[in-house]
């Protein structure tokens, strides 16, 4: 099974997580901030990362760029979560389709704003 790093401040959701984690039969390791998770990621190398964006001081796309500046660690699968992800998701997600609003277009690409759908 994968060994997977928890990354978050949130100490209770970190527990949620690696009991779920850990159910099917994976291995976790835990870090409470992105500091710690830098160094957890150097000595444990773990198969996957899943870290918390908004967390004080380093949130996670510090230590995503962190990761990716490090020669040794950059290649470590890296999964961004949060309430913040979500929103951004959800945000794209209710965003209308440009053809659904582009009569007015003069691309004379049959209202698609000139944008290509396949």
């Amino acid at each position: 099974m994968a060994r997977v790093l928890l990354i978050d401040d949130d100490d209770a959701l970190r527990e949620v997580q690696a009991e779920l984690l850990g159910a099917p039969g994976h291995q976790t390791i835990q870090a409470g901030s992105g500091a710690a998770g830098i160094e957890a990621i150097r000595s444990a190398r773990p198969d996957l990362v899943l870290c918390d964006v908004g967390m004080p001081g380093m949130d996670g796309s510090a230590v995503l760029e962190a990761v990716r500046a490090d020669p040794q660690l950059a290649s470590t699968p890296f999964c961004i979560m949060g309430q913040a992800v979500g929103d951004l998701v959800l945000k794209n997600a209710l965003q209308p389709l440009d053809d659904d609003h582009d009569d007015d277009d003069d691309d004379g690409g049959g209202g698609n704003g000139g944008h290509e759908h396949r």
